[in-house]
């Protein structure tokens, strides 16, 4: 469920993502924002893993999970999701879609085939959420060497915030209706 609600905050950000780099027509002002949002993916998923990460122990004490070792996956978890959903959208933006495609075939496989053989090596919920993890940090690493003549170079001016939150906010409210 704290994936859920992620999601949902994140289809906003992923959503305004794409149209801004889909409807600009000047390149260079396409790879700084590309720039921007990486950073601003590094921060706002570091700083979501580590809240989750401090408050791991209560989530497994309240949901009563005997792996609770596997609660604590959540925060690199957390960190790479943000991190792959908004190269995903960037990669739409662009119109990188045999890229977008690649990133999700190879995460979906890592995880059938890494879970299937954690939970078989009896590892249970703690194996399944190894195997997550790690599926999801492959497709980020397909997802970032997709990107990486994009990300060369120093960040220019910082793109006007305003705008972006602007047309977030009203996909977040129809995202969170469509959720609830």
């Amino acid at each position: 469920s704290v994936l859920s609600i992620i999601t949902v905050i994140q289809l906003a950000f992923g959503l305004t993502i794409v149209k801004i780099i889909s409807s600009q027509k000047n390149k260079d002002n396409v790879n700084n924002f590309i720039k921007w949002v990486f950073w601003w993916s590094i921060w706002i998923g570091g700083i979501a893993g580590i809240v989750l990460l401090i408050l791991s122990p209560i989530i497994a004490k309240f949901l009563n999970i005997n792996q609770s070792s596997s609660i604590f996956l959540l925060s690199p978890l957390i960190f790479f999701l943000t991190l792959s959903y908004n190269g995903r959208s960037i990669l739409q933006g662009l119109l990188k879609f045999k890229k977008y495609v690649a990133s999700f075939i190879v995460e979906i496989i890592a995880k059938l085939a890494l879970t299937l053989i954690f939970v078989a090596l009896g590892y249970a919920v703690f194996g399944a959420m190894v195997a997550v993890l790690i599926s999801v940090i492959v497709g980020f690493v397909v997802i970032y060497f997709s990107l990486t003549e994009y990300l060369t170079g120093q960040k220019r001016k910082r793109p006007k915030i305003g705008p972006i939150i602007k047309y977030s906010s009203a996909v977040f409210i129809q995202g969170l209706a469509l959720t609830s």
